[in-house]
C-alpha cells in the first residue's frame, strides 16, 4: 500500500477552481501538479 492511497483526500478531487493558485505565493502551477499527481499516482491504483 502507498503513501498516497493512505491520503484522505486524493489529487482527483481537485476541481480545478483555482483557489489554491490565488493563495500560492510561489505562483506554482498547482492545477497542473494536481492532474500529474493523477497520472502518477491514481492511474494504476485500481
Amino acid at each position: 500500500m502507498s503513501q498516497y492511497s493512505t491520503l484522505p483526500v486524493k489529487a482527483s478531487e481537485c476541481t480545478e477552481c483555482g483557489d489554491c493558485m490565488e493563495r500560492c505565493p510561489f505562483k506554482v502551477d498547482i492545477i497542473a501538479r494536481m492532474r500529474e499527481a493523477v497520472e502518477i499516482f491514481e492511474a494504476n491504483a485500481e
